[in-house]
């Protein structure tokens, strides 16, 4: 194995790391906008995930629907 090799692995296990890291610890963005500023009624509200960390989301009434959408943010993301 060449010095070239091991330079160009330690240089893709640093990467690599730095990216798993990004993944594991996350922080979230800010919410700086609410249903409301888009002129809808909506209630905030919370339930546990299975590891007790609580989760938090809106619920944006349709009168006349008895459906139900959920959507899932994007990683690293906040409602």
């Amino acid at each position: 194995m060449n010095h070239s090799t091991n330079k160009m692995d330690d240089t893709t296990n640093a990467t690599l790391d730095a990216f798993a890291r990004g993944l594991a610890y996350s922080s979230r963005s800010p919410v700086l906008r609410t249903p409301a500023s888009l002129g809808l009624d909506f209630e905030e509200f919370s339930y546990p995930s299975s590891d007790g960390t609580p989760l938090e989301a809106w619920f944006i009434p349709c009168a006349g629907s008895e459906k139900l959408i959920v959507a899932m943010h994007a990683f690293g993301f906040s409602r």
